[in-house]
């Protein structure tokens, strides 16, 4: 009986690799066209209280302009963000301004 071409486990690997290198790079370019996120978030509330500072945050929000993110941004935090912001999308937008 002749099988058919069966992928090899490494040829599978290989293309996986590639597939996943190239939604990081779709990800890493989503963040780069992003403009950095610098208003309160309400998740910065839920830090314990021996790191909330209420001056940094009043600051933050009077002084956006001046506000540069601390580091670069990861193309995995960016998914992260992405989906996050597609699910506020959902909720706010789509759910509570339409009904």
């Amino acid at each position: 009986m002749m099988m058919k071409n069966i992928p090899s486990d490494s040829h599978i690997r290989v293309q996986d690799a590639l597939i996943q290198a190239q939604f990081t790079n779709y990800f890493a370019k989503w963040g780069a066209s992003s403009s950095p996120c610098t208003k309160l978030h309400a998740s910065s509330l839920i830090v314990p209280s021996s790191e909330w500072c209420y001056r940094e945050h009043y600051l933050c929000e009077r002084n956006q302009a001046e506000v540069e993110p601390a580091e670069p941004v990861s193309p995995h935090l960016n998914a992260i963000f992405l989906n996050g912001w597609s699910l506020h999308k959902k909720w706010q937008f789509d759910l509570f301004k339409k009904h």
